[in-house]
């Protein structure tokens, strides 16, 4: 549960939500001091886990509270060809990265050969291309790891023999 020690208030007559991380926008209540439904992005550093929302009338300083459970959804990836040979470059696109983070795209593992680095849109998403260096064919792990995350995904990719 989340926890302010100083109350953001907003004009009169209305509430506002607040978690310690980040000050969120205002929501002006109605006369009989309510709102019906209200939008706001969850800031994109609140871990996962369990949080409590926290509204709070800028004149009664009544509170409203309710809790939700925030989940990361993993990043994915999509190549266009998933078989190419040495040399060979290919396309991919992949989104639920972290905003603006660099993306390294690597071979064989989340620590292995690095092939390229992509930035992710503030949007989350990346696209970009690759060239793949001379090796031996077969079938290996292709994976993407946020650099300020650490999160990987990865999408196998088959290498045929050379050109």
């Amino acid at each position: 549960m989340c926890r302010c020690s100083s109350p953001a208030r907003a004009s009169c007559p209305g509430k506002h939500w607040r978690w310690p991380e980040a000050r969120l926008a205002s929501i002006i209540a109605d006369r009989a001091g309510q709102f019906s439904t209200a939008t706001e992005a969850i800031p994109a550093d609140l871990a996962p886990g369990t949080h409590t929302l926290l509204v709070q009338g800028q004149s009664s300083h009544r509170e409203a509270q309710a809790s939700f459970q925030l989940h990361w959804i993993p990043p994915a990836v999509q190549l266009d060809t998933y078989t190419v040979k040495p040399g060979q470059d290919f396309g991919f696109a992949g989104s639920c990265f972290l905003p603006n983070q660099t993306v390294a795209v690597r071979l064989g593992s989340p620590m292995g050969r690095r092939l390229a680095a992509v930035h992710a849109t503030a949007r989350s998403n990346v696209t970009g291309h690759v060239a793949i260096p001379l090796m031996p064919e077969g079938n290996y792990v292709l994976c993407f790891v946020g650099q300020q995350s650490q999160t990987p995904t990865s999408v196998g990719l088959n290498i045929q023999g050379s050109p």
